[in-house]
């Protein structure tokens, strides 16, 4: 089959009524297979994804949250490899009921998420993340883009820039602080992917997760908690349309013994995401992530609220397996006050026991 040939079979579809649209009551139609696959796999289920970001508040990164992964799986023997980095920038100045928060830092989060189908049902996941800190170069920057847009500069207000501080205090003694101008190891996490059901007319597709957070982060710079944190969930995923996906997830961790926090609390996330598939280069996802605080019994509002963020990402296609992710992330709670968070991943490449067919 020639490439004209190809893309007429895989983007063109019959004339269908209004109300048969829509794909929720109809056994998906396009793409054929359970992940986007076709023969040639330059337009396998590498097409698309989620944004890769969970939460970057102050002391968050140490606890585990449940990553945000499709249901969908990939056939037996694929593996995908994924690096990226998000940039945010962080202010909190807080005193309460004997603690402290004095927050005032831009951080680079780097990641690398290796992605292996050992079977049909199992899928093994590691997610590796390293962070730098450093003083607010950008502060003066983010403050123009607020106003450029009409938008309040939060707690920051006219705060001095290009400052940095990041420690965390309760009556005095130092329970969280981090080292600046220093790139270091986080925690790594585990992640195991079983699926439960495949998609059916009225059913989406279905996959329970498990999560181990293994305290790798380097200790001096006060990446790690020290912590061994599970955690479980589930993942649902939906063709609506022929180019409209819609994925869910919810999950639960557990902060393990910390020997400098203690009296830490369960975290509960979700995630919910809609992919629009604009055409075979390129695809765009709308997302929000929601996660309770593990400090949620602490009485002091600068670290136990919840985090809720909405964030915009496009997926650029390219040849040999290739893509790139961009997005732009808000924190719509600003009792941390994360400012906007920009990120880019790069799928480098995506390969299989049988790479010539690609074929469940």
């Amino acid at each position: 089959m020639n490439l004209r040939e190809h893309l007429k079979a895989q983007y063109d579809t019959p004339q269908q009524d209004e109300e048969e649209s829509i794909y929720w009551h109809q056994v998906p139609v396009w793409p054929q297979g359970e992940n986007r696959r076709t023969d040639d796999p330059q337009y396998s289920s590498t097409r698309g994804g989620l944004i890769n970001y969970t939460n970057l508040f102050s002391g968050r990164t140490m606890f585990l949250i449940i990553p945000p992964v499709p249901a969908e799986h990939m056939p037996p023997g694929e593996t995908k490899i994924q690096v990226g980095t998000n940039f945010s920038s962080v202010y909190q100045i807080h005193d309460e009921n004997g603690y402290a928060i004095n927050a005032d830092y831009e951080i680079t989060e780097v990641f690398a998420f290796i992605d292996h189908q050992l079977t049909e049902k199992v899928d093994l996941g590691l997610l590796l993340r390293a962070f730098h800190y450093q003083a607010g170069r950008a502060d003066k920057e983010l403050n123009n883009f607020h106003e450029f847009f009409g938008l309040s500069t939060g707690s920051r207000g006219d705060a001095p820039n290009n400052q940095y501080a990041n420690e965390f205090t309760k009556g005095g003694k130092t329970l969280y602080e981090t080292q600046k101008n220093e790139l270091g190891l986080g925690d790594m996490v585990f992640l195991v992917k079983l699926k439960a059901l495949d998609e059916t007319k009225n059913l989406p597709t279905i996959s329970a997760l498990f999560a181990l957070k293994i305290p790798t982060g380097e200790e001096s710079l006060g990446y790690t908690s020290q912590s061994w944190d599970p955690g479980m969930g589930l993942a649902f995923s939906k063709q609506l349309t022929k180019a409209l996906k819609a994925h869910w997830n919810i999950g639960v961790a557990v902060p393990g013994h910390s020997p400098e926090l203690g009296n830490l609390s369960t975290v509960y996330s979700s995630m919910a995401a809609l992919e629009y598939y604009m055409n075979r280069w390129l695809s765009m996802v709308v997302q929000t992530n929601y996660s309770t605080s593990p400090f949620s019994d602490y009485p002091f509002e600068g670290v136990s609220e919840d985090s809720w963020t909405g964030g915009i990402g496009f997926h650029v296609r390219l040849p040999n397996n290739i893509q790139l992710h961009f997005h732009f992330t808000d924190e719509f709670y600003n009792s941390g006050d994360t400012d906007y968070v920009f990120g880019f991943a790069i799928d480098l490449w995506s390969f299989s026991k049988d790479p010539v067919s690609n074929k469940h």
